[in-house]
This record gives structure tokens, sequence and C-alpha cells, in this order.
């Protein structure tokens, strides 16, 4: 019998106002949201066999309207004088 093999894939975000589809295993687990090297970035844990689908992410800065409002929120990434706040969207 096999066994499952999660593991942790990031995912860069561009920084837009509007919605985004990020290609991910089904069932992926995002972990963490923060900045790397200047780029927004989710970690997902996720089974690498699973197939892929479509998520959706936006990113809103502070005190910026949401366009959505059947969205989660995943975290917010500290970009020197800027924060964003990363929202899946349902």
């Amino acid at each position: 019998m096999g066994v499952d093999m999660k593991k942790v894939f990031k995912y860069p975000l561009e920084l837009t106002g509007v919605p985004q589809q990020v290609l991910m295993p089904a069932g992926a687990q995002v972990v963490y949201v923060g900045d790397q090297n200047g780029t927004i970035t989710i970690w997902a844990l996720v089974d690498p066999e699973a197939e892929p689908l479509h998520k959706i992410f936006l990113i809103a800065g502070t005190g910026h309207p949401l366009i959505r409002d059947n969205v989660t929120y995943i975290g917010a990434v500290f970009q020197g004088a800027f924060v964003w706040h990363v929202f899946e969207v349902e």
C-alpha cells in the first residue's frame, strides 16, 4: 500500500487589484502567505498527485474596497510601508 506524500509548494501572486487564478492540486491547504524577494507568495500543503484545479485569490491594500464579498482571509503581507491582505475567492 502506498504512502500519501504531501509537500509544501509555493505559488507567486501578482500585485493586482483583480482576482487571479492559481493552478494548485485539489485539496491544497494554504499554510502561509508572505513576501519573498518582493513577490507576494502563497505556500500550500499539497498532494502533487492530485488533480490540478484553479483557485482564485485577491489582494487588497489596507483601506481598499473589496470587489467581492465571498472571500476567505488568508493573511497579510508587509512590504515596506504597505500592507497587502490576501483572500481566497469562494
